[in-house]
């Protein structure tokens, strides 16, 4: 059963801890009970791909997906990536333009940052999230 949530970026607080969340009564939490194990980027589209790295439960997948993005910054530490990455930050955040400091785009996309620990990071313009429990 896929359990999916879709969600403006506008409607996610500024700031607030997206590693820990739920999807229908489904609890998750992105830093201690998933790794990080694809990541794709099509034209607009980035989609983070987790599973669960805990050995007593289901290996179900975890989708979240970005729309209409526009990237700010992509930074690797190549000596430091393996094959899985866990989450340390993420959220939504502010942006500065012309030393003004704005909580969203004029077309309505926000800021989001995703930190791992193994030294990757991204920071995007989104329209829209999707979680998707596969």
């Amino acid at each position: 059963m896929i359990k999916k949530v879709k969600k403006k970026i506008s409607e996610i607080c500024l700031f607030e801890n997206l590693t820990e969340f739920n999807i229908e009564n489904t609890s998750i939490d992105l830093h201690n009970d998933y790794v990080c194990i694809q990541i794709e980027y099509m034209k607009e589209e980035i989609k983070f791909i987790f599973v669960r790295n805990s050995l007593n439960e289901d290996k179900n997948l975890l989708e979240i997906v970005f729309k209409r993005i526009e990237f700010r910054k992509c930074q690797f530490e190549f000596n430091k990536l393996n094959s899985q990455l866990t989450v340390d930050n993420f959220y939504r955040g502010r942006f500065t333009d012309d030393d003004k400091l704005f909580d969203l785009t004029n077309d309505g996309k926000g800021d989001v940052f995703i930190e791992f620990y193994e030294g990757l990071s991204y920071e995007f313009f989104a329209y829209e999230m999707i979680l998707r429990i596969k």
